[in-house]
């Protein structure tokens, strides 16, 4: 991919990603230091990520979000946005 085509591209001293949620706009820087759940998170939000996955796979396919094109039909101009599913444990009550 062209990088002239990029959305949005972070400016940092270290590597890192910027990942936003598209449901309400934040941004959220994404290192080494907090790109990783600990197996506890994990465990003991599992349930809850599970919901709320199923609950955004079903909002994209209700609302047809997504269509299959092969990436040689796409005109010049067009952005392709890579995605990340991010899981956050900061509205998780137990990772608190």
């Amino acid at each position: 991919m062209n990088k002239t085509n990029y959305l949005l591209h972070l400016h940092c001293k270290t590597e890192a990603y910027l990942n936003i949620d598209l449901k309400d706009g934040q941004v959220f820087r994404v290192d080494s230091d907090t790109d990783t759940l600990t197996e506890d998170q994990l465990i003991n939000n599992w349930q809850d990520f599970e919901n709320s996955d199923h609950q955004e796979l079903e909002q994209f396919v209700n609302e047809k979000v997504f269509r299959k094109v092969p990436l040689a039909d796409l005109p010049d101009e067009v952005v392709v946005v890579d995605a990340t599913w991010v899981r956050s444990t900061s509205t998780c009550p137990a990772a608190r």
